[in-house]
């Protein structure tokens, strides 16, 4: 039933801000950090030590969530991040939960997630990158498509700078990316 309310934080792209919300402890997406400092290190770029170039080439992890439309029927005209299309598309908005992959502009969505010059990469592009569990230390479980073994092989997802072949389960890492083989 999630009835549990603990502080945590997660990224508003609508402010550009990490904001504190009560989390009900099951379900949600990974916008969700313990802290504000975890929220800013992985959401806003501020990784101690990082070079400006890596800053700039690592596409925002509110990006790369998948469009969520939400379980409510209120049908608010919103954009989102295709990350296969590399662009910002319109989609009808429920007006609960969905993710933070939700920006009331065009505008918003494209200074949040469009990088200078991208391309957009296709299916097999992203089931040819390599396993890239990223400097942050989370132990996210997720699979990426092995292309030497052909198969979706399971491994820890360190939270930030991974790449697109990176999926939360194997039905969809092999759905996208074993057609392609």
């Amino acid at each position: 039933m999630c009835m549990m309310h603990f502080q945590r934080w997660g990224f508003d792209p609508n402010s550009g801000r990490c904001v504190q919300f009560a989390y009900g402890g099951c379900g949600g997406n990974e916008n969700n950090f313990e802290t504000k400092e975890a929220c800013e290190q992985i959401c806003l770029g501020t990784i101690p030590n990082a070079r400006p170039a890596d800053r700039n080439n690592a596409l925002d992890p509110v990006c790369r969530l998948p469009q969520d439309v939400g379980p409510c029927k209120a049908m608010a005209k919103r954009w989102s991040y295709d990350l296969s299309l590399g662009s910002c598309i319109e989609f009808y908005y429920g007006g609960c939960r969905g993710n933070a992959n939700n920006f009331e502009t065009k505008e918003a969505c494209e200074a949040m997630c469009t990088i200078s010059g991208a391309q957009p990469i296709s299916n097999v592009d992203i089931c040819k990158l390599p396993k890239k569990e990223g400097p942050c230390r989370g132990r996210n479980p997720r699979f990426y498509y092995d292309s030497a073994s052909k198969q979706c092989l399971k491994f820890n997802y360190g939270g930030c700078r991974g790449n697109e072949n990176n999926f939360v389960t194997k039905a969809e890492c092999e759905a996208r990316c074993a057609k392609a083989a």
